[in-house]
């Protein structure tokens, strides 16, 4: 299995945040990706993935749309 890279979950979460809004369904699916590419991540990548998963946590770590939509912008650079 090839390691996710920053560039691909960049465009992951622009068609992501494309198809919905819902914070909670992002926060579930980030989660998942995790799960999946967890020992294969970059650090910084790990970071990212873990962060938006706790969206549904609570709300200090809740993200606006315009804050997802650049750093998915960030991550494709």
């Amino acid at each position: 299995m090839m390691a996710l890279s920053k560039v691909d979950f960049g465009k992951m979460l622009a068609v992501k945040l494309c198809e919905s809004h819902d914070l909670v369904k992002l926060s579930r699916w980030a989660y998942e990706i995790f799960l999946e590419n967890q020992k294969a991540l970059d650090p910084k990548l790990r970071e990212v993935l873990l962060d938006l998963s706790r969206i549904e946590d609570s709300p200090e770590f809740e993200y606006t749309i315009d804050e997802l939509k650049n750093l998915a912008k960030e991550l494709q650079n």
